[in-house]
């Protein structure tokens, strides 16, 4: 009864490694990228433009099953958008002049551009799913999930443009520009502003990404992929929508630990421990060829 117990314990070992058999199963990431991104605001009388956005940091991933995994790590995000804003804007409320006169205040901007941008320290969570190809030297790579992001800085950036003041009087119909100290056109030096604590403090979005891996060293991947995140919570409101990148990324996969092949050298190993067993574990035909080829030599 033993003995029996002892070969079922080393077959069920064996054929669980026999897929997969030169992966270990807790891998490492360090990857960096680049794209396109949008902080997705919103400008009256403009339109606004995606920037570049990239992305570095590292993962940790656990095979639980030999193609499927959890996924998880820590990266540093930058998003951003440029405005383009032509057109004239005009106040809600009347004022009234050093005259007393009522009138309607307009700004009229000029090829004003400006920038938002932000930075993010995110935690991803997906499944990640591996298919292997050949002798594992090459691969592909999928996965799917969700991101946790905190924003740590933010700025509102001018990068040129013009703005001209002038007025409506309603009462005679009448519209009056370039008057000194009251209605001027200007062009505002290069000037930032922090926003960070305009934003939302917490922020979800949905993340993919598929790729393919080429083995390069002994335990070691080269690892290019095509990524893309979706927001599902605004950043801020009414100005600022659901913010979305995509692009590539670049890096190496590190595994860890030992192989299923190194494994399976430990269990014949311990096989060859109990010779008095060899030929009842003739069903495993693996460890019964290793094992007659160790004994010939």
């Amino acid at each position: 009864m033993k003995r029996m117990a002892i070969i079922s314990i080393l077959c069920c070992a064996l054929a669980a490694q026999t897929v997969c058999a030169e992966q270990t199963t807790h891998h490492i990431d360090i990857q960096a990228g680049g794209g396109i991104g949008s902080l997705d605001y919103r400008l009256p009388e403009g339109k606004v433009y995606p920037a570049y956005t990239w992305t570095a940091g590292f993962g940790y991933t656990w095979y639980f099953l030999p193609v499927l995994g959890l996924q998880t790590g820590v990266q540093v995000t930058r998003l951003g958008s440029i405005g383009a804003l032509n057109g004239d804007l005009a106040a809600e409320d009347m004022r009234l002049d050093s005259e007393g006169d009522a009138y309607i205040p307009h700004t009229h901007y000029t090829n004003w551009h400006d920038t938002r941008e932000a930075y993010f320290v995110e935690v991803p969570l997906a499944f990640r799913v591996r298919w292997y190809e050949g002798k594992n030297r090459a691969g592909l790579h999928a996965a799917i999930g969700a991101k946790l992001s905190v924003p740590v800085y933010a700025r509102h950036l001018h990068l040129g443009g013009t703005i001209s003041h002038y007025g409506y009087y309603p009462e005679w119909d009448l519209t009056l520009r370039d008057l000194p100290d009251r209605f001027t056109t200007e062009e505002p030096a290069t000037e930032q502003q922090q926003i960070t604590q305009t934003l939302r403090r917490w922020n979800a979005a949905l993340y993919a990404e598929l790729g393919t891996t080429v083995r390069c060293a002994v335990h070691t991947e080269f690892v290019i992929a095509a990524y893309a995140q979706y927001a599902v919570t605004t950043l801020a409101q009414p100005e600022m929508g659901n913010p979305w990148a995509a692009g590539l990324k670049v890096g190496v996969t590190l595994w860890v630990g030992k192989t299923a092949e190194q494994k399976q050298q430990q269990l014949r190993k311990l096989a060859a421990q109990f010779p008095e067993l060899l030929e009842e574990l003739h069903p495993c035909s693996e460890l019964h060829d290793t094992t007659e080829l160790k004994t010939a030599h």
